[in-house]
């Protein structure tokens, strides 16, 4: 089974993609801050991330940067609420996978993660 880590301070949102994902059967965790995504990730260690850019407590381009040197080969789904290219470059360069600008359609995030 896949393993889905989302670290995003929203809970309303975290909830919805939370409830979605596992109905279409991947185990999904959930952090609310830097710390708590840090955490998760050494113990669980997901196949997939989505990391919104604006965690309370810790950039999220610098734990996407921690999350790819410990484990290349995780899928790392950057989420954000305002379309910046500069960051969307950044993210990239640092290895993120895919960007997306929230909202969303939810089906595109299932897209993204099922390949």
């Amino acid at each position: 089974m896949t393993k889905i880590l989302i670290a995003d301070d929203e809970s309303v949102i975290c909830d919805l993609i939370k409830l979605f994902l596992e109905g279409k059967g991947f185990q999904v965790s959930v952090a609310s801050s830097g710390k708590e995504a840090i955490r998760l990730f050494n113990s669980e260690r997901p196949n997939i991330m989505i990391l919104d850019i604006g965690l309370p407590d810790m950039d999220g381009l610098e734990l996407l940067s921690k999350v790819k040197t410990a484990s290349p080969d995780t899928k790392v789904i950057v989420t954000t609420g305002y379309s910046n290219t500069e960051i969307q470059q950044k993210a990239f360069s640092l290895g993120a996978s895919n960007y997306l600008t929230k909202p969303f359609d939810i089906h595109d995030l299932l897209r993204i993660a099922s390949h």
